[in-house]
C-alpha cells in the first residue's frame, strides 16, 4: 500500500488530485444535472456525485459545480488541484480573471 505525504506543519495531503466537473440541461424539462468527481495522483476514484438541480444557465450550473469541487478537495485536505471541465468559455474566464488579480501565468 503507498504512503500518502503530508504536510507536517498543517496536515494537508501533498499529492495532487484531479477534481472533474460537469453539468448538462435537459431540452426536455426545466431540470439540469451536475456531477463531479475527485481522482488520486495514479488517476484512482477518491469521491464524487451527482445530483439534478433547478434550471438555470449551464455556465451558471458549472461555475457552481467547479466551486464546490474545489470545496470538497480542500475539505478533504488536498491544497494541491487540477481542474477539469468542458466548458471553454468558463475555463477562459477563470483564468483570464485570476491572471489580472494575481498575475498568475500558465
Amino acid at each position: 500500500m503507498t504512503q500518502i505525504p503530508y504536510c507536517e506543519r498543517c496536515g494537508c495531503v501533498m499529492e495532487t488530485v484531479k477534481i472533474n466537473v460537469d453539468g448538462s440541461v435537459s431540452r426536455n424539462s426545466s431540470r439540469a444535472g451536475i456531477g463531479r468527481a475527485l481522482r488520486g495522483p495514479s488517476g484512482g476514484w477518491l469521491v464524487g456525485f451527482k445530483m439534478r438541480t433547478g434550471m438555470s444557465d449551464i455556465f451558471s450550473i458549472e461555475a457552481n459545480v467547479m466551486l464546490e469541487g474545489l470545496k470538497l478537495a480542500w475539505n478533504r485536505g488536498f491544497r494541491h488541484a487540477e481542474l477539469e471541465c468542458d466548458n471553454v468559455l468558463l475555463v477562459d474566464v477563470l483564468r483570464n480573471a485570476l491572471a489580472a488579480i494575481s498575475g498568475i501565468v500558465e
